[in-house]
């Protein structure tokens, strides 16, 4: 279902809505709240833009309210303390906690309520807030769906009574001093309605929990982070070691994932406002730090270890090109373009001039197909061949032989960083590099224990954790210029302990993988599982959060063709930053690799050429074939239903036919083809005597030998 097919019959009954992203709850679009519509044009503009959205129904005092219950049941329980039935209404089933989203229009009585809530029983969304709306769906394939779809109902005045029982009022929205800065009131009305556990240290500095505790390591997490206010103005730091040391924004959207909160900071922090903050903390700077008018803390100027992940070069490393050079921040030259007042708070737009951005050549590992120093998603069903083609292109790039289409590897030999899970090093990695003809010397493999830590006399060994690792992964790749391309089979084992189906999760993480990988000019591939869905794009089949499919520039799937088993299918999923459409036909074959003086055959990979179709292409006709084939097993046993009850009598009654057949799950136009193929093959020639209306047609069959009789008698008289 499209944005749009959800949209528009919302708009249809004036409830305005937003476009929430695809597989979620959240919206992203810019102050959604001005731009709530039930324009039919504006919806088809953003169903253009992505008709994968969900689509979320906006709270108005002139339009909708909706109270959306946090448990099952909660109808019911109202409905039994007040004594009064909900009128017939809009009514959705949530596709999260499965319980009701109650809509209703907005009178007196719900706007005299505005926005309430009472944790854990339900939220009155009426003011600039929204639900998730039918026909939506969730990630793990969940739905909103219509349990009533009764014209709104007024809200009921006996509803206004019991709402004021359960709620406390709601923290007020922030707003500003006015002179037009923040106040401390602002702030604690901010982190205690997100439910942040903090400490204030002294005037305009609070300890805070942060939001990415998962990312932390050692004891705790409590007092590690800080928020800061100093003449209106904010910024958040983490100084525990191994955290992003994220900025105010991203720890606003953090705190309060679903933007309901309306505070938004007036203004950011400069460089000597951010020093004395460190200087409170008594943080040592031995380097000089990054930060200019405009930036928010960063990480290092939070108090994160200074201290640099060098690791040891990898030896037999040629000098790495001079076009190979890990990017550098640029200088930040955006400036203020306005600063104006918007609901009591001080808003500024920035921008840069066209001429002051640096420029950049896109570049690319495999032209036209895997671009350099972005992701790259191999994914596919099992035994596809996806780890084997993985293989194929490592040796390609390790040894500088140009790629299977053609198309020139202008790098040369260089060295790749390649991390497995699932095989074993000895009896499957490399015996699978040799049959690809890999340049060994050039390919570096971690084994589970890559990770090497040691306090006091304690030695631990762990597998590499993007999670917890991004910054040794840059240090690596900064220490050996001369690798190029790091590969993970598969990387579900490298995520570490965060729930890769949930964004906010996943998120972090793979902003860091994205921000590492453009910065070291490094290309990551990895193979990827799709997820169990048959209903939906190539693009959403692969497993996980939207974020991370949503990370790749680049995605290729994988698979087998439908027709010829030995035929297997690399078909673009998705190329961002290329027109070229086509994939590569190929079939794994085997080649003899000598091992211990023994020939043992391993697979390889063998290229057959260009192939015109899509991932999306493969998927509408695989879920074709399996319709097809649904069909062809239906139609099948109705031919062997009527093959079976005319063998037990020449003649049915055709009401007594069709409810036996339905007993069966056989569809009376089911039964019908049925009985036409059967009598136009002349195996079983059934007549129709068709008067169902009075009940007395029938379906008749006169077996050969008693039609010879028939014909005889006919002759004879």
């Amino acid at each position: 279902m499209s944005f749009k097919d959800k949209a528009l019959p919302l708009a249809a009954r004036g409830i305005p809505v937003i476009p929430v992203q695809p597989g979620e709850k959240r919206c992203l679009l810019p102050a959604w709240q001005t731009k709530a519509t039930t324009d039919t044009d504006q919806i088809l503009q953003w169903d253009k833009d992505n008709p994968d959205y969900n689509v979320g129904a906006v709270g108005k005092p002139d339009g909708i309210a909706i109270l959306d219950c946090d448990v099952k049941g909660l109808k019911k329980r109202i409905e039994t303390e007040t004594g009064h039935k909900f009128p017939p209404t809009l009514v959705v089933k949530s596709a999260g906690k499965g319980a009701a989203h109650i809509y209703m229009s907005q009178n007196e009585w719900s706007r005299k309520l505005g926005n309430q809530k009472a944790p854990g029983l339900f939220d009155l969304q009426s003011v600039d807030k929204y639900v998730v709306g039918p026909g939506s769906t969730l990630s793990n394939g969940r739905e909103y769906v219509v349990v009533d779809d009764s014209p709104l109902c007024e809200f009921p005045r006996w509803l206004y009574d019991w709402i004021v029982k359960q709620t406390v009022p709601e923290k007020p929205q922030t707003t500003t001093a006015g002179d037009g800065t923040a106040t401390e009131h602002q702030l604690l009305d901010f982190l205690d309605y997100t439910k942040v556990t903090y400490e204030k240290i002294k005037d305009g500095i609070w300890d805070v929990k942060c939001p990415w505790e998962y990312r932390h390591t050692g004891e705790g997490s409590y007092g590690d982070s800080v928020v800061t206010l100093i003449d209106g103005m904010f910024g958040f730091g983490c100084k525990h070691n191994h955290c992003a040391g994220r900025d105010w924004h991203d720890f606003r959207e953090a705190a309060d994932p679903d933007g309901m909160c309306q505070f938004q900071p007036p203004e950011e922090l400069d460089t000597a406002e951010v020093l004395e903050i460190l200087e409170s903390f008594n943080v040592d700077h031995t380097e000089p730090m990054a930060v200019s008018t405009g930036d928010l803390i960063s990480g290092a100027a939070a108090g994160m270890p200074n201290s640099q992940l060098v690791q040891p070069k990898i030896t037999n490393s040629e000098p790495a090109p001079a076009n190979h050079e890990p990017t550098s921040k640029p200088e930040d030259k955006s400036f203020v373009l306005v600063r104006g007042k918007r609901n009591d708070a001080i808003i500024t737009l920035k921008g840069i001039r066209a001429s002051d951005i640096q420029e950049e050549l896109l570049e690319w590992l495999w032209p036209l197909r895997i671009p350099l120093g972005k992701i790259t998603w191999l994914a596919g069903k099992p035994d596809c061949g996806k780890s084997v083609a993985l293989t194929d292109i490592i040796a390609r790039v390790s040894s500088g032989k140009d790629f299977p289409d053609g198309r020139k590897n202008e790098w040369g030999s260089r060295k790749v960083l390649l991390g497995c899970t699932e095989d074993g090093l000895g009896d499957t990695v490399k015996p699978r590099l040799i049959a690809a003809d890999a340049n060994l010397d050039n390919v570096i493999v971690l084994d589970n224990d890559a990770i090497g830590t040691q306090t006091g006399d304690t030695q631990k060994q762990r597998m590499l954790r993007l999670k917890d690792d991004i910054k040794l992964l840059k240090a690596t790749l900064k220490a050996n210029p001369d690798i190029i391309l790091v590969a993970l089979d598969p990387i579900t084992g490298y995520f570490g302990d965060v729930d890769t189906n949930k964004d906010k999760d996943i998120r972090p993480v793979m902003d860091q993988l994205i921000k590492a990988c453009d910065e070291m000019r490094v290309t990551f591939i990895a193979v990827m599982h799709l997820n169990k869905r048959s209903d939906v794009d190539a693009i959403h089949k692969i497993l996980g959060a939207s974020s991370v499919a949503g990370g790749a520039r680049t995605a290729w799937g994988f698979s087998r063709d439908l027709e010829d088993d030995e035929l297997c299918h690399m078909a673009r999923i998705k190329n961002n930053l290329s027109k070229d459409r086509t994939g590569l036909d190929y079939k794994i074959a085997s080649k003899e690799v000598e091992l211990k003086g023994r020939m043992v055959e391993h697979p390889c990979i063998e290229w057959l050429g260009i192939n015109e179709a899509t991932a999306d292409d493969l998927i509408a006709k695989e879920r074709e074939s399996r319709r097809q084939g649904a069909q062809d097993r239906k139609l099948e046993a109705a031919r062997a239903f009527l093959r079976m009850k005319f063998a037990q009598s020449f003649q049915h009654k055709c009401t007594a036919l069709y409810e036996e057949a339905e007993a069966e799950d056989i569809s009376n136009r089911t039964l019908k083809r049925a009985r036409t193929e059967l009598h136009q093959s002349g195996e079983l020639p059934i007549e129709v005597d068709d008067r169902r209306a009075a009940g007395q047609g029938y379906w008749w069959w006169i077996p050969p030998h008693e039609k010879d009789l028939l014909d005889g008698v006919e002759e004879a008289m």
